[in-house]
C-alpha cells in the first residue's frame, strides 16, 4: 500500500513559536498569521516543518530577533527574500525541499552558525556562502553538488560538516583550514583522495566510505585524535603500517579487496 503526500496547506496547521502553539490559517498555498504587532519582536524560534508549503510566507521578515527557523521538509524550489531579511538568524533547516540553487544573499546571514539544506536538488554553492564565516555545523548531504569552492577555507569555525550522498570528484586544498573540526562525513561520492594533511588534529570521525580510494589517504595519520574512520566499499588492496599506530576505537574497511590485515597491530573494533 502506498501513501500519497499532501499538496497544498491542509485546513489549519500549528506552529511552534518559542515552544508554543500557534495556528494558522491557509491563504494561497501559504498560510496566514494574525497575531498583535508586538508578538513578532518576542519570537526567537520558529517551526514550520512538514505544512506543504511551495512558498515562503510572506510575514516571515516581520520576526526581526528571529534565531532558529525549521521551514524542512515543505515543497519550496527557492529561498525567498523573506530569509534574508532575518539578520539575527543562527540556524536555518531547509532540509528536505527541492531546492535547486542558493542566492548570493546568502551572504547577509552573517550570524548564522548552523545550516541543513540537506536533501535538496543543490548542484552548485554560491561563492557568497563562505561569507557565513561563523558557521559551526554545515549538512548539505543527498544533493547534487559537485565541487566546493577553494573559498572553503573561510569555514575555519567548522565543527561538523556533512558532504555524503554528492556528486564530488574532489574536494579543496583549503579545507585543511577548518582547524576546529570533529566530524566529517564525505561518504557516497566519487572522490579518489581526501586533503586531510594539515586539518585539525582533533577530527574524530570521518567517513569516506562509498568513495573510489585506491589507497588510504596519508594525510590520515596526523589525526592524533582520530576515533571513528569509515573507509568501507572503496577499492583499497591494502592498508599502511602506520594505521596501526592511530588512536582508533571503530575501523570500518568492509567491501574492500584487502587481502591481509594480519601484519597490523590493530587493537580497535574492526568490520
Amino acid at each position: 500500500m502506498t501513501t500519497s503526500r499532501h499538496i497544498g496547506p491542509p485546513p489549519q496547521q500549528v506552529a511552534i513559536v518559542n515552544g508554543h502553539r500557534v495556528y494558522l490559517s491557509p491563504h494561497k498555498n501559504t498560510y496566514k498569521l494574525t497575531v498583535a504587532g508586538s508578538f513578532f519582536c518576542k519570537v526567537d524560534s520558529l517551526t514550520l516543518s512538514n505544512y506543504s508549503l511551495r512558498y515562503t510566507p510572506l510575514w516571515l521578515h516581520r520576526f526581526h530577533q528571529l534565531r532558529t527557523l525549521d521551514l524542512s521538509a515543505n515543497f519550496l524550489k527557492v529561498f525567498s527574500k523573506e530569509i534574508f531579511q532575518l539578520s539575527n538568524l543562527q540556524k536555518l533547516d531547509l532540509s528536505n525541499n527541492m531546492i535547486r540553487t542558493v542566492p548570493k544573499e546568502i551572504e547577509e546571514l552573517r550570524q548564522l552558525r548552523e545550516i541543513n539544506i540537506s536533501h535538496n536538488r543543490l548542484q552548485r554553492l554560491p561563492k557568497t556562502i563562505y561569507a557565513c564565516t561563523l558557521l559551526r555545523i554545515v549538512n548539505l548531504a543527498d544533493n547534487k553538488l559537485e565541487e566546493l569552492g577553494e573559498e572553503v577555507e573561510a569555514w575555519a569555525n567548522v565543527e561538523q560538516v556533512d558532504l555524503s550522498h554528492n556528486q564530488l570528484r574532489q574536494l579543496p586544498w583549503t579545507m585543511i583550514q577548518w582547524t576546529k573540526i570533529c566530524e566529517l562525513n564525505v561518504s557516497y561520492n566519487l572522490l579518489q583522495d581526501v586533503p586531510v594533511g594539515g586539518i585539525n588534529k582533533g577530527l574524530q570521525k570521518l567517513n569516506i566510505s562509498y568513495n573510489s580510494l585506491h589507497r588510504v589517504p596519508q594525510g590520515i595519520f596526523q589525526l592524533a585524535q582520530i576515533q571513528i574512520l569509515n573507509l568501507s566499499a572503496n577499492h583499497l588492496l591494502t592498508l599502511p603500517g602506520w594505521i596501526s599506530k592511530l588512536s582508533l576505537k571503530v575501523l570500518d574497511i568492509s567491501l574492500n579487496p584487502v587481502a591481509d590485515v594480519k601484519h597490523l597491530s590493530i587493537s580497535p573494533q574492526i568490520s
